[in-house]
């Protein structure tokens, strides 16, 4: 797997993006976000109680689109 380096203007982007943090980046409703991750569309993971999105998810949502 590519592992992309994503940066911002405050140094690398983190590996795993919480969902505020890609509803932040994407723009896109909490709801449509959470569809997604249901879906399958969207990679995730759960750590503890909280679910977290891999940084590549991001730049394949801009390369390829919803």
């Amino acid at each position: 797997m590519i592992e992309f380096k994503i940066r911002t203007k405050d140094g690398p982007r983190p590996a795993l993006l919480s969902v505020n943090q890609f509803i932040f980046e994407t723009q896109l409703g909490r709801t449509t976000v959470y569809r997604m991750i249901r879906d399958g569309r969207l990679a995730s993971v759960r750590i503890g109680g909280q679910r977290r999105i891999p940084n590549y998810e991001l730049a394949r949502l801009v390369r390829e689109g919803a």
